[in-house]
């Protein structure tokens, strides 16, 4: 079966195990939300953006720092936990992630079975008739 939805988001894997890796939602000034893991960090909610171009950053601001620059890594503005970038992911932005992943296998799915009964409609072979409908309307 091909699954030319999901591949979309494939990143790795092999034989039936696919990888999957689907990108995290972003403002309009292509910022990420997170969220800080540690509970008494308040706002809790901060937005990170992808760097532009080989900044060096300069003496000072490195003396700050508490990580090299994308590193895998995040630091929570309010708290200065560091941690890896998953752990700072909005929790909805995973069930959103996973949604997404559900319609393309809904998707795909739906393709198969499809392409399976393609070229029976309205034939008729003996005493069995076949007749495809979609579900938004009722077959008569």
């Amino acid at each position: 079966m091909k699954f030319k939805n999901l591949e979309k988001f494939k990143k790795g894997g092999n034989g039936s195990n696919m990888e999957l890796g689907v990108p995290l939602p972003q403002t309009p000034k292509a910022r990420v939300y997170r969220q800080s893991p540690n509970e008494h960090a308040h706002p809790r909610l901060f937005v990170l953006g992808n760097p532009q171009g080989d900044i060096v950053p300069s003496d000072a601001a490195r003396k700050r720092m508490k990580l090299e620059p994308r590193s895998q890594q995040t630091v929570c503005p309010y708290s200065g936990m560091v941690g890896p970038d998953g752990d700072f992911t909005h929790p909805e932005d995973v069930k959103a992630a996973l949604e997404v992943v559900k319609d393309a296998a809904r998707r795909d799915i739906e393709d198969a079975v499809s392409q399976m009964f393609r070229g029976l409609g309205g034939r008729s072979r003996g005493m069995i008739t076949v007749k495809i409908c979609s579900v938004a309307r009722r077959c008569s």
